[in-house]
């Protein structure tokens, strides 16, 4: 969804959104990813300003930091295991 925003595509930036939230409802496994992306895109359909929606995005990852985990970190199991951060989420400042 962000690599399609920065790129300017926003219809596929939305077809990404919609389908993360099709999919991903709550109770499901993966739901704290498409909340991720909804408060993401509810700032930025607001302020059309990519920090802006990052800052938020970072925010709640901050204060739900169980998200990072599966992205790498102890969750794989592999000594390669990178150790993201609430930052690396949404890398635009």
């Amino acid at each position: 969804m962000l690599l399609h925003i920065v790129q300017g595509h926003m219809r596929e930036a939305q077809t990404v959104y919609e389908t993360l939230q099709e999919k991903f409802p709550a109770e499901s496994n993966g739901h704290e990813f498409s909340l991720i992306a909804k408060i993401f895109w509810d700032e930025y359909q607001l302020s059309k300003d990519i920090e802006k929606a990052c800052a938020n995005v970072i925010s709640i990852a901050d204060e739900h930091q169980e998200v990072l985990r599966f992205l790498g970190s102890d969750y794989h199991n592999s000594w390669k295991d990178i150790m993201y951060k609430s930052e690396d989420i949404c890398p635009f400042k």
